[in-house]
C-alpha cells in the first residue's frame, strides 16, 4: 500500500495540493499506485483535501495525533513538533497510514506557496 500524507495551513487550496501530489506521483510511480491519502483528522475535514480526494478518487485516512507521534520521520519542522509531536505531519501520516512495516519514499516535499508537504510511504496495511 502506497499513502500520499499531507500536512498544510488552513489556507492552502486545491492547487498546492495537486501540484505536491502530482510532483510526487512523477517520480515514486514506479513504486506502484497511490492508495490512500493521509492527513491529520481534523484537516482531513477541509474542503480543500476533500476536493483532493473526490479529483483523484483516492480514500482518505484520518490520521490520529497517537499515530502520528509515534511515526520516525526524516525531516524536522519545529512547527510540526509544536503542534503534531512529530517532525513533519506529511511524513508522519503517510507512515502511519501505510500500516505494518512502512517506509518513506523519500522525504517530504515543499509547494511553492509553502502552504503544503507531502510524502509517500509504502506498507503493508491493506
Amino acid at each position: 500500500m502506497i499513502t500520499a500524507g499531507f500536512g498544510f495551513r488552513q489556507e492552502a487550496g486545491i492547487e498546492s495540493l495537486l501540484e505536491l501530489y502530482s510532483e510526487l506521483c512523477k517520480t515514486h510511480l514506479g513504486e506502484g499506485h497511490v492508495n490512500a491519502l493521509a492527513t491529520h483528522v481534523q484537516k482531513s475535514q477541509t474542503d480543500a483535501f476533500i476536493e483532493l480526494s473526490q479529483r483523484t478518487g483516492i480514500m482518505i485516512i484520518a490520521v490520529s495525533d497517537a499515530e502520528i507521534a509515534s511515526q520516525d520521520t526524516i525531516n524536522h519542522s519545529n512547527l510540526s513538533f509544536q503542534l503534531y509531536k512529530t517532525g513533519s505531519l506529511a511524513e508522519a501520516t503517510a507512515l502511519a497510514a501505510a500500516g505494518v512495516n512502512s517506509r518513506l519514499l523519500g522525504g517530504r516535499i515543499v509547494s511553492q506557496d509553502r502552504l503544503t508537504t507531502c510524502a509517500f510511504a509504502k506498507g503493508d496495511n491493506s
